[in-house]
């Protein structure tokens, strides 16, 4: 990188930082240019160069900040351990994949085999003769696969709360600026940020669907389901609403999730 180049990546970080904390300390009125420009001493040129305009600046403020909180989700997701769901874009889930050591729905390394046996590779659990044949070990793998959708869940709820409450003023920024009049106009360079983090998250669940586990919805609906508890909740915890307690809700509203998620259980 050259030294210009360098110097030019200092001043956007300079005043997307002031830009932050000015939100953080000031709230929406206080966020103006004026401000901005003064608390991190880089000239309205400057700004204009580097964002194009004030509502650019704010506009990049809100990609970076949404970013890493959507990539705080993927993080947990991705930290799951094996055989409790699977990082995002792996193809792993309910019917396995390489890369992990989870049973699959319909079998799974190191299970029993449809001969009664132990051990085989790609075992089905509609096998009809071993310990864990036909319907109790269908069950069974079903059960199993739904302990890993509720383990994906839980993480979700986790890492999204865990994010606002150790980044408080960029989830603060975030959700307080979701409808604010600078995105229209910018919403090509947030969707650049989102959608591919977004894509992760709900690809880590359709295998479940795929394998009947998970009801199958537009992936807006999906969204709403698995993300807004969560985003709501944080929502409410920034703006001080009382009674929101982040540690219950990382309790409580995976199970709820899921529930609401879960696909009707074959008779």
């Amino acid at each position: 990188m050259s030294p210009r180049h360098r110097r030019g990546e200092e001043t956007r970080e300079r005043l997307l930082a002031a830009a932050l904390d000015l939100y953080e300390r000031e709230g929406a009125d206080g966020f103006t240019m004026t401000a901005v420009t003064a608390a991190s001493g880089v000239s309205v040129g400057s700004l204009y160069h580097h964002f194009g305009s004030f509502d650019g600046l704010a506009a990049a403020l809100y990609a970076r900040c949404l970013s890493g909180l959507l990539d705080a989700v993927v993080a947990a997701l991705a930290a799951l351990p094996p055989g409790e769901g699977t990082g995002p874009g792996e193809g792993a889930g309910a019917e396995g994949g390489e890369g992990t050591e989870a049973a699959e729905v319909e079998g799974g390394e190191g299970g029993k085999s449809s001969e009664g046996g132990e051990g085989g590779e790609g075992t089905e659990v509609e096998g009809g003769e071993g310990d864990k044949g036909g319907k109790g070990a269908e069950a069974g793998g079903r059960e199993e696969a739904e302990a890993w959708v509720a383990a994906g869940i839980r993480a979700v709820v986790t890492g999204y709360l865990g994010f606002t409450r150790e980044h408080r003023a960029a989830a603060h920024f975030v959700h307080a600026s979701a409808y604010a009049a600078f995105l229209p106009a910018h919403a090509a360079l947030v969707a650049k940020e989102k959608e591919p983090r977004l894509a992760g998250i709900l690809g880590w669940l359709r295998p479940y669907a795929e394998a009947g586990l998970v009801v199958e919805l537009p992936d807006t609906l999906t969204e709403m389901l698995v993300v807004g508890p969560a985003a709501e909740t944080a929502r409410r915890w920034l703006a001080g609403a009382p009674g929101i307690d982040l540690d219950e809700a990382c309790r409580l509203l995976p199970e709820r999730i899921w529930r609401s998620l879960r696909a009707d259980v074959p008779p």
